[in-house]
């Protein structure tokens, strides 16, 4: 390759770099899950809190521009927001309020969260990714060990545009 084959490489935008990956941008409504319970259950949440988590119907709105994500988690009057960047670590605590170490990267169209504790002995290392089918419908599907969880959400129509990322 040429150097300047190589200078044009090096030079590509992260605007270039994902155009041609999904956007998870929008505002999510949580459908079904299947088997979250047992997944719950396998990450050590105690039966009242796997409980309370089957019953309920989160809401993730997600604000995707280039390889930054901000998730914002809302369920009742409970909220939660992570900000990351695509292919670097950030630290951040599990349901159970346990240290994680957590890697993105895209594998093909999905975008694949490891998580692994930080802590010897304290929490369960886990793999969730994420993907859509069609425009509408968001998956994210949760591995630990031999468990697995589905979980569905359907895009909501927007009334209002999303505010960007530094909103």
């Amino acid at each position: 390759m040429s150097t300047k084959d190589e200078e044009l490489i090096s030079n590509v935008g992260s605007e270039e770099k994902y155009a041609h990956k999904p956007n998870f941008s929008g505002v999510w409504q949580h459908v079904r899950s299947d088997n979250l319970d047992a997944f719950l259950k396998a990450t050590g949440v105690n039966w009242f809190m796997r409980k309370v988590a089957v019953r309920s119907d989160p809401i993730y709105t997600i604000f995707h521009e280039d390889e930054v994500i901000r998730i914002i988690f809302s369920n009742g009057g409970t909220s939660r927001e992570t900000v990351f960047v695509i292919d670097e670590e950030y630290d951040e605590m599990d349901w159970n309020d346990r240290p994680m170490r957590v890697k993105v990267y895209w594998d093909e169209d999905s975008l694949v969260e490891l998580h692994e504790p930080t802590e010897w002995g304290n929490g369960t290392a886990l793999r969730v990714t994420k993907f859509l089918r069609g425009f509408d419908l968001l998956i994210f599907v949760l591995e630990l060990g031999d468990v697995t969880c589905r979980r569905y959400f359907r895009k909501q129509l927007a009334t209002n545009r999303l505010p960007s990322l530094n909103e």
